[in-house]
């Protein structure tokens, strides 16, 4: 429900940037806004999630206060005014990711953990894709602010349901500093310290990391304004189901 919910909004708000008269940077600096925030908050969110012991609540506060983000979006009346709903949804929704990908883990049967994740992985993209279709018809039936106050409200059942997941406590973190897991043994840690990221950065996963670094950078350019590529050249209702279809 929470993927059905942002797949209805996202493909929507480059495309309502630029009917606030947003140029196109503005629309770009959407999902620099967001990723940059999101990329900062996340460790620590999931430092504090290792520290308490606790999953659920990071996951259910993550999902409510980004569908609440979305209906604020109706309200934005500059593209300033949007941006700013952007950056303090991407530090809000961090809370969620660090915590669910744990909480998988810990839910999962310790040799099914793959499939888990792979399950997980394929009921996100589903629900993505269904939220795409279903905000191509809202945009066309309703309108776009329709749009993002119908993802709010789904986000918000959505973090309900989560709430009634049984979660069971695990002993808080007794780590003094947040850690990095190194190469190798799950056991092997290093304190966050000044040579922490070259010890991450050595052999062949410093290259690997440089080369995901490069084709993001790319697709980013692309998806940063395809929204309102496709929405120029084909019309709103055709966003989402484009990005559906992708």
């Amino acid at each position: 429900l929470a993927n059905i919910s942002w797949g209805i909004a996202f493909p929507y708000l480059g495309v309502y940037m630029k009917t606030l008269g947003g140029s196109l940077f503005f629309v770009g600096l959407l999902n620099v806004a967001f990723n940059l925030t999101s990329s900062i908050a996340q460790y620590p969110f999931g430092y504090l999630s290792d520290k308490t012991g606790r999953r659920k609540p990071f996951i259910a506060f993550g999902v409510f206060s980004s569908g609440i983000m979305y209906f604020l979006v109706i309200f934005a009346t500059t593209p300033s005014m949007l941006l700013g709903i952007r950056i303090l949804q991407g530090i809000l929704s961090s809370l969620i990711f660090p915590a669910h990908t744990a909480f998988i883990a810990e839910l999962s049967v310790m040799e099914r953990i793959g499939s888990s994740y792979g399950f997980f992985n394929f009921v996100e993209n589903t629900g993505y894709m269904l939220g795409n279709f279903l905000g191509s018809g809202i945009v066309k039936t309703l309108g776009i602010k329709s749009a993002f106050v119908i993802s709010s409200l789904i986000s918000i059942v959505s973090a309900g349901i989560a709430l009634l997941i049984e979660e069971t406590l695990h002993p808080a973190s007794h780590s003094e500093k947040p850690i990095i897991t190194q190469e190798g043994r799950e056991s092997e840690r290093t304190i966050l310290e000044r040579n922490a990221f070259k010890s991450l950065l050595r052999g062949k996963l410093g290259i690997f990391y440089l080369s995901v670094l490069l084709a993001m950078i790319a697709s980013g350019q692309v998806y940063s304004v395809l929204s309102v590529y496709f929405e120029e050249k084909f019309g709103s209702q055709w966003v989402g189901i484009l990005f559906g279809i992708d």
